[in-house]
């Protein structure tokens, strides 16, 4: 074999490798967007720009592996990575990392991913949620882990598991984080959900098997994690529901993690710890929001809720009042 037949054997070799290197980076594109969009509307959108035939069932053969790989043209790729969020400004100088818990669509994750954070972890069973979830926010394949059931993490539904094993397996699983942001589930601690389980004769708050426990699936992670501070939100009612016994068994819980509430002994009308959505946006939505630091790190002091109105945005004309001035000017 000549020198020129040894070095085309090597560049085909080479061309080769890094088709199959290109093949395999499509087929991840797609993986992402198709979590996203369905076939159907990523089918249509690519045989507008691209030289492929592509339908729905040539799109659906192609990720089950049932017909030859292929590479994706500059277009289209550039089409597909258009249609997944964008990385953050900050991205990747994050000040801080967090985990998002019961994260629905990301709501309570915006705030923190604005001022610098990382989230490294979300855990949402609703799959339609996850779907806008991971429309709206950039998740570093590298760096991220997606889970839709908390307890396969915390082995909490799992009989004969010991603490220890338990603890384990969520260190395992979920990376190291400075915050853990938790909306846990509503239901249990709602007027309506309480009312709803009454007249079908069923358990609610923590002696509901299916959601009312789950806060001690976030008291799991937490003491395996230990992360700096804690965000938890839920209604308001969690307050007032089972005459109290709700919430203190929530605050028990948290003081004997090692966690300083803020305002933690603060109740009645004026509680800072009940936050209503009106003074942020058009929408009556009180919550209340628990804000925990590491006792040990003793780095809670000073902080309060109570100065939150210094953080209210500026209030803007509504409709309503639009069109009283104008009812009072032509009145008058």
């Amino acid at each position: 074999m000549s020198e020129f037949d040894l070095f085309a054997q090597e560049l085909l070799e080479k061309a080769e490798a890094e088709e199959k290197q290109q093949q395999e980076r499509d087929r991840k594109l797609i993986d992402r967007v198709l979590e996203i969009y369905d076939q159907k509307y990523v089918a249509e959108l690519l045989r507008k720009i691209g030289k492929n035939e592509w339908s729905r069932e040539t799109l659906n053969r192609w990720v089950n592996g049932k017909c030859e790989p292929k590479s994706l043209t500059m277009a289209e790729e550039a089409l597909l990575r258009k249609m997944l969020p964008e990385q953050p400004a900050h991205h990747p100088d994050y000040d801080f990392r967090f985990i998002d818990l019961f994260a629905g669509i990301g709501g309570i994750r915006k705030g923190f991913e604005a001022i610098g954070g990382q989230c490294v972890f979300t855990s949402e069973w609703n799959k339609e949620a996850v779907r806008t979830y991971k429309a709206n926010w950039y998740n570093d394949e590298d760096a991220h882990t997606f889970n839709l059931d908390i307890r396969e993490v915390t082995l909490s539904g799992e009989e004969g598991i010991s603490e220890e094993k338990a603890y384990a397996h969520i260190d395992q699983h979920i990376p190291d984080h400075d915050v853990l942001l938790a909306g846990f589930p509503c239901q249990p601690f709602s007027l309506a959900g309480v009312s709803k389980k009454n007249s079908l004769g069923r358990a609610h708050g923590f002696e509901c098997e299916a959601q009312g426990t789950l806060f001690f699936d976030v008291a799991r992670i937490i003491k395996a994690k230990q992360p700096t501070i804690f965000v938890l939100e839920n209604v308001k009612n969690l307050k007032s529901h089972d005459k109290g016994k709700t919430f203190k068994v929530i605050m028990d819980t948290l003081d004997e993690l090692g966690y300083e509430v803020a305002d933690a002994n603060i109740t009645g009308k004026d509680d800072p710890k009940i936050i209503d959505g009106k003074n942020f946006l058009p929408q009556h939505r009180e919550r209340i929001v628990l804000v925990g630091f590491r006792r040990d790190l003793n780095i809670h002091q000073g902080f309060t809720l109570k100065n939150i109105h210094k953080f209210y945005p500026e209030k803007r004309p509504t409709l309503v009042s639009f069109w009283t001035l104008r009812l009072t000017v032509n009145i008058s």
